[in-house]
């Protein structure tokens, strides 16, 4: 089981009205040394940088610009439930289609097995898709389509 397998770290960011449940549940399940409640943080960025593995587990979203943070700040592996359409757009982002808390678990446990790392690519797609350039190239594209930066 991945609870046995001390070799990971958790960390949730973010202040919500689950977290007692969340710290009283890691305690009882004995793994409250490996889960840090960073709580709201000022600078998400370096957790992302960091990051192995990065989660969003929305119910509903309007545009998950927090995966496309994760994305560009070097997150190695994301996964995301699909709490909105926009998320089948961003490459590379493995849906979560078993949105139970054992779907999550399996997901989990399979991308720290793998220690797959699509940093580069997630980087390279938020370069080529989402960065200022490329988003004034794309409304230059559709105003003229001679136009290029």
């Amino acid at each position: 089981s991945l609870l046995r397998d001390r070799t990971w770290n958790l960390t949730i960011l973010g202040q919500g009205p689950l977290k007692e449940a969340l710290e009283t549940e890691a305690t009882t399940l004995g793994i409250a040394e490996q889960v840090t409640f960073a709580g709201q943080v000022d600078d998400p960025f370096p957790y992302y940088r960091d990051a192995d593995l990065g989660v969003l587990v929305s119910e509903v979203e309007g545009f998950p610009n927090v995966v496309l943070e994760m994305m560009a700040s070097g997150a190695k592996h994301l996964i995301a439930t699909p709490c909105t359409p926009a998320i089948r757009q961003l490459a590379g982002v493995e849906i979560l289609e078993d949105q139970t808390a054992e779907g999550l678990a399996v997901a989990i446990a399979r991308s720290i097995k793998s220690r797959s790392d699509s940093s580069q690519g997630y980087r390279e797609f938020v370069n080529s898709r989402h960065s200022a350039e490329g988003f004034i190239e794309s409304i230059l594209s559709r105003l003229n389509p001679s136009l290029h930066l």
